[in-house]
């Protein structure tokens, strides 16, 4: 997409408008596992979740976990890294070669409406 720096705002605020396309512009969490109590009737003592942060470019993992201690501002959680935790990809590179055949493919899968949306999302998700 040409113009972004005249447009990129108004880009950001039509993708954030609906869920799929904020998850474009944020590092994204989702709860996979939580655990707590025994038994219905019974509070637990202590609860677990463990979370899959999906992580922007330019964003970090340290970051990341900083916001959420910030955002949940208990003292009684504790957040860690599991695992061998990522950081983000880098940007993709909308004039690599990879990025001319992903676009070349998906004007050989799809109708002509079809290629302006295609195209115009992965500008957009390689610019971001």
């Amino acid at each position: 997409m040409s113009n972004m720096w005249l447009l990129g705002s108004l880009v950001k605020n039509k993708l954030s408008s609906t869920p799929s396309g904020d998850a474009l512009l944020r590092t994204t969490i989702a709860p996979t596992m939580i655990e707590g109590g025994v038994s219905e009737t019974v509070l637990p003592i202590q609860a677990t979740a463990k979370l899959n942060l999906r992580l922007l470019p330019g964003d970090s993992i340290e970051s990341s976990l900083e916001y959420l201690r910030k955002s949940i501002d208990d003292p009684r959680v504790t957040l860690k890294s599991i695992d061998k935790p990522r950081e983000a990809s880098p940007v993709s590179d909308i004039d690599s070669e990879a990025f001319r055949v992903l676009q070349t493919s998906i004007h050989h899968a799809h109708t002509s409406e079809q290629k302006r949306t295609c195209t115009a999302y992965c500008i957009c998700f390689a610019v971001w």
